[in-house]
């Protein structure tokens, strides 16, 4: 912001110019930074997404200096976050996309719709469900007003999937559940991936779980984590925490 003695017309747009440029530059810089912070989390595939997607435009305005920062931004919504950029990155690669023209995956928990988009770089198709429908619908209409297609937001309750759009070839969590769904290992393809963080609402381990046949699955830890619990239809929108 320019401060001190207003300056003659002669040289507002000028002033004002150059301050945008500034402004756009250390943008650029702090970008960047946060890009090589998330790099070594992902392979080439998933890095490219989020070189296309511009976290700032997730984030609430009050918000906004932290929108290249690694850190969680709590949303407009009580109890409602935006995860660490490398956490989203991490979680998006044990999903183990390919970029195959079919891919389809699920996301339970919309919240912004940061991680939807990375999703939509990654996969052909991805359907994204909040059980808050004010976030819903906000991600909705930001999504669409960035140009993101391939992505179908649906308001309900996360834990019982989305079976119209299944069988999924992935499946991420962004809350934490005491036990995996049954209901998202049922519309997961065989050897597709679930990503969820399995736990109490103060101790949780990221799992990377994979479905055999007959809804066998598979499960390897990853990492400590804490999420918000993951919320069901019985329980408040507005404060899921």
């Amino acid at each position: 912001m320019v401060t001190g003695k207003r300056p003659g017309p002669s040289h507002t747009s000028t002033i004002k110019t150059q301050g945008s440029r500034e402004e756009l530059i250390e943008q650029e810089q702090q970008r960047q930074r946060l890009l090589k912070l998330i790099r070594p989390y992902v392979g080439d595939f998933v890095y490219q997404a989020f070189e296309t997607v511009d976290r700032k435009s997730f984030t609430p305005s009050r918000a906004m200096q932290d929108a290249y920062s690694d850190v969680v931004i709590p949303l407009e919504q009580e109890g409602s976050t935006m995860s660490e950029p490398t956490l989203v990155a991490e979680m998006i690669e044990l999903m183990g996309l390919k970029g195959k023209r079919e891919e389809n995956v699920l996301e339970v928990g919309t919240g912004s719709g940061y991680s939807a988009a990375i999703l939509a770089k990654c996969a052909a198709h991805v359907t994204t469900i909040e059980i808050n429908p004010q976030l819903a619908e906000q991600a909705k209409t930001r999504l669409s007003r960035l140009g993101f297609k391939n992505v179908s937001v649906q308001t309900g309750d996360g834990r019982l999937g989305f079976p119209q759009k299944a069988p999924f070839d992935a499946i991420v969590v962004t809350a934490a559940a005491k036990e995996v769904p049954k209901a998202l290992v049922e519309q997961l393809v065989d050897g597709g991936r679930i990503i969820v963080p399995i736990g109490s609402e103060t101790s949780q381990v990221l799992k990377h779980i994979t479905k055999l046949e007959g809804n066998v699955t598979e499960e390897e830890d990853s990492l400590s984590v804490r999420f918000v619990p993951l919320v069901d239809s019985t329980q408040p929108f507005s404060n899921p925490a």
